[in-house]
């Protein structure tokens, strides 16, 4: 059993606002995203992985959340070459030289590409490779127009 420092009346409490709870995939294409929370996971052959959350910030699609995977530790070493060069350019996109700790990656804004691909079933995975950096996807755009 555990006290509860203050006693919890639901009569205190407002109710929920109705959220976005929006679960299905966003079209493919290119977005502006900032990379919020990354962390170290273990995959399911017992490898590492890093993984990272993006949130859409535009120009669709505002709020949406995507999830990518860079493997990182992998008894393929095609994997990790793959996962090497996917951190190689989100580094080059936000202009790190190095990384030492994956919270250095949060926080920061960039171009991703989302893929759509089905998987076991009805299932589907949203895929997201990093391309240019925001200010230069920004202006070369822009000077498209």
């Amino acid at each position: 059993m555990a006290l509860l420092n203050n006693v919890f009346e639901l009569s205190s409490v407002p109710e929920r606002e109705e959220r976005n709870n929006d679960f299905t995939p966003i079209p493919a294409g290119w977005y502006t995203a900032m990379m919020m929370r990354t962390e170290i996971k273990p995959t399911k052959k017992g490898g590492e992985m890093i993984n990272i959350r993006y949130d859409i910030t535009g120009p669709e699609h505002v709020g949406r959340v995507v999830f990518g995977n860079i493997n990182t530790v992998n008894d393929n070493p095609v994997a990790v070459q793959i996962g090497f060069e996917q951190l190689g350019q989100i580094l080059r996109a936000i202009g790190l030289e190095r990384l030492r700790d994956t919270d250095e990656l949060s926080g920061h804004t960039l171009q991703i590409k989302v893929k759509i691909s089905k998987s076991e079933g009805m299932m589907m995975l949203m895929r997201c490779a990093v391309g240019e950096p925001f200010h230069q996807a920004y202006q070369s755009h822009h000077l498209q127009t």
